[in-house]
């Protein structure tokens, strides 16, 4: 038996809180006035809480910031694991979140780090978005693949998974810091390029440029969009409604 999806179950159970409410001989502008307060103090309550989120590379940790903020509507903190290795007493700097999160990679590494913290410590579980796999396992088997990272780890990440998907693609160049110059040089030298999703130089007018006239010639530039699981965003909004029912 197929599982309903989120959207389906969200629409039954509106319906039938929609029956409910039209039993009690509620109009339809009545019913959309009291939801809309409802969640208009939802969305308040929810502004009162901290997030922090950890992992081991900057670019895997703005994808997550920028998942969360859908699911949160608010900022979230982030930290590099080598960061709380730095830190004297790093439990006390983030006793003011109300919840923590880590990948499960980590996990382990942080509870260790957070021992008086365990209660808002959840761990994460990450994984390739589905566009992004599609995109490498459609690629030609003859594609030379650039990748721009910030990172040494997230370009482990990225190998790793490549490796995984595709061990006949010709890998390289790789850039680290993805300067101007280095994407450049990128382009020029590859059919396909791999980024971060948030790759700030995009917003370069030259590299935003080159990148259209690389486009124009054929070349593929694939987001790589290592993300957090979908049941593991269900269970974070879980939390988080938990949390509220806590926060008056």
């Amino acid at each position: 038996m197929q599982t309903a999806s989120r959207k389906d179950q969200a629409l039954s159970s509106i319906g039938r809180m929609l029956d409910e409410l039209e039993s009690l001989e509620l109009s339809h502008a009545e019913i959309r006035h009291l939801v809309h307060l409802l969640i208009m103090e939802r969305e308040r309550r929810l502004e009162d809480l901290s997030l922090a989120a950890i992992d081991c590379n900057p670019e895997s940790l703005s994808i997550y910031e920028r998942q969360l903020l859908y699911v949160t509507r608010q900022s979230v903190c982030k930290f590099l694991l080598a960061e709380l290795h730095s830190m004297e007493d790093p439990a006390v700097r983030l006793a003011e979140f109300d919840i923590i999160l880590a990948t499960a990679t980590h996990f382990e590494e942080v509870r260790q780090l957070l021992p008086s913290l365990l209660q808002r410590l959840f761990r994460v579980e990450v994984g390739l978005s589905a566009r992004t796999e599609a995109a490498i396992r459609q690629l030609a088997p003859d594609a030379r693949i650039g990748i721009l990272v910030q990172s040494q780890r997230f370009r482990t990440i990225v190998e790793e998974h490549l490796g995984r998907l595709r061990p006949d693609l010709r890998i390289g160049p790789v850039r680290l810091g993805a300067s101007e110059e280095d994407t450049l040089a990128v382009l020029q030298d590859t059919e396909a390029v791999i980024v971060p999703p948030d790759l700030t130089l995009m917003e370069s007018r030259l590299v935003s440029g080159e990148m259209s006239r690389f486009r124009r010639r054929g070349g593929q530039v694939i987001p790589f969009e290592h993300q957090i699981e979908g049941d593991t965003l269900q269970r974070i909004d879980a939390i988080i409604s938990g949390q509220l029912d806590r926060h008056p």
